[in-house]
């Protein structure tokens, strides 16, 4: 199930669902009456983050300090498949539950069957980490744990009586703020930076090993600079890669001072591929598509291996910063302040597009994918960048892209942010009067 179509389900579905199990769960609140108020007796914690590997990171203060705070309790999560492989990675994280959602039918059994193993080893704090999630809603409140915490906003309503503890989304804050200030509420006083938080994240010898082999098939010394790129970004919004012949021209001049591996998923393989064509041919540049070609585990330690990672905003991107690796990101929907990784070791650049940013704010990007918040940032930019986190990869810039101006045209005779009603553009029709 495509995650655009997971969205729509969760907005047309949740939304009655989570209204009928509201007024059940108040019916169920005044009869019980149970006692929601400090001091909490916690042995077994529950956090459900169902989508996005790079929220999952941005939480990781808030495993640690939780795992601080109650050393003798257990901890699960509650995950989606593709963000499982990462929670299984987290060393706090003794288990996982999963729900699969790649048809309607599986996401129904499984949901049923992860709650009734969630009932049988009942947990007494159950913290969701999702925003506005009617699906996760559902779940915590079906868990039967006696605290349930979540965030709210204008849009969240529906969860007024289904969680006993509810915090403030301010949209102005960090993420990480956000996750630190749920883990105030039930006695979490220190949380580490995300940059020391690398221990929690499980890379073994086999993955070390899977990646030593690697880079020897593929003639690459152990002491040779790794230079990592990212060109890809998740189906939610395409919108936020840069342009595949911008990265190309910038492969092409950092592999004079490393070995560049574009990496990504196997299904983002052909795209990758498509990049790597782009790139000049010259026998003595090493620039190899390394997508799909490493397990989740070899590629963490690739990584972490690395001696930067040039990427859009991604999962990759938060992995990357939370194992201490310099990372250069690349920001157009998404904005660094409110998602950005906060590292010593991190440069992110995003220029200030009228339209900057769209992600999560609109349903879908106003420039319907003429993405020029992207497009503004430049080969030269991100090579300084480089640059100026690690001197020994920076070089003169022989080759440089047209910058675009902030206010320059979306195209078909458009500012940024301006969409037309029903569609109709200057060159077909002329403009409708309100």
């Amino acid at each position: 199930m495509r995650t655009k179509t997971a969205i729509a389900i969760d907005h047309i579905a949740g939304t009655p669902l989570c209204w009928i199990l509201n007024l059940i769960t108040r019916f169920v609140g005044f009869l019980l009456k149970r006692n929601h108020n400090p001091p909490f007796q916690v042995k077994k914690i529950l956090l459900v983050k169902l989508m996005g590997i790079g929220s999952i990171v941005q939480a990781l203060p808030l495993i640690d300090g939780l795992s601080r705070r109650y050393p003798h309790c257990e901890m699960r999560m509650l995950c989606f498949p593709e963000t499982e492989i990462f929670a299984q990675r987290l060393i706090p994280v003794s288990a996982v539950f999963t729900v699969d959602r790649r048809s309607l039918f599986k996401l129904g059994w499984t949901s049923l069957r992860e709650i009734i193993a969630i009932i049988r080893w009942r947990p007494n704090l159950v913290l969701d980490l999702e925003y506005h999630s009617k699906f996760s809603s559902l779940l915590t409140t079906m868990t039967c744990a006696l605290n349930r915490a979540g965030f709210f906003d204008v849009s969240t309503r529906f969860r007024d009586y289904l969680y006993t503890h509810l915090i403030y989304a301010n949209p102005r804050r960090h993420i990480e703020d956000l996750y630190n200030h749920l883990g105030r509420v039930f006695g979490v006083e220190a949380f580490e930076p995300l940059e020391n938080c690398s221990p929690l994240v499980r890379i073994d010898s086999q993955d070390e090993s899977e990646l030593g082999r690697f880079l020897e098939n593929h003639s690459i010394d152990s002491e040779e600079n790794l230079i990592v790129i990212n060109a890809n970004a998740g189906e939610l919004c395409l919108e936020r890669r840069w342009d595949a012949q911008n990265y190309a021209t910038l492969a092409a001049q950092m592999a004079k001072v490393g070995t560049v591996l574009l990496v990504g998923s196997g299904s983002e393989r052909n795209y990758v591929e498509s990049l790597h064509n782009m790139v000049i041919n010259d026998g003595a540049l090493k620039v190899l598509n390394a997508a799909g070609a490493l397990s989740f585990g070899a590629y963490l330690a690739l990584l972490r291996r690395a001696a930067i990672l040039i990427t859009n905003d991604s999962g990759p991107m938060h992995l990357a910063a939370a194992l201490g690796t310099y990372v250069v990101s690349l920001w157009g929907p998404g904005h660094p302040a409110k998602h950005g990784p906060r590292t010593t070791k991190h440069v992110q650049l995003w220029e200030n597009v009228f339209c900057s940013p769209c992600l999560y704010i609109t349903p879908e990007p106003p420039c319907r994918g003429n993405n020029i918040c992207m497009k503004a940032i430049t080969v030269r930019a991100v090579s300084e960048a480089v640059g100026k986190l690690v001197p020994q990869l920076s070089f003169p810039i022989a080759v440089e892209t047209n910058k675009l101006n902030r206010v320059e045209q979306a195209g078909e005779n458009l500012l940024p942010g301006i969409v037309l009603r029903n569609h109709l553009t200057p060159a077909n029709s002329s403009m409708r009067k309100m």
